[in-house]
């Protein structure tokens, strides 16, 4: 799974450590969460809902 993050003109793709961490979000929820790059790929580790 993914996410992407769509500022303006640029777009970053994230990779989401387990798919149970999208559960109940839906396009559009605000959100803040806590990022690292594993394996060469932007990866979301932590989700907290705003």
């Amino acid at each position: 799974m993914s996410l992407v993050r769509d500022a303006a003109s640029t777009k970053m793709v994230f990779v989401v450590t387990d798919a149970a961490m999208l559960v109940g979000l839906s396009e559009g929820t605000k959100i803040r969460f806590l990022a690292d790059r594993v394996i060469g790929k932007l990866t979301v580790t932590e989700i907290e809902v705003e």
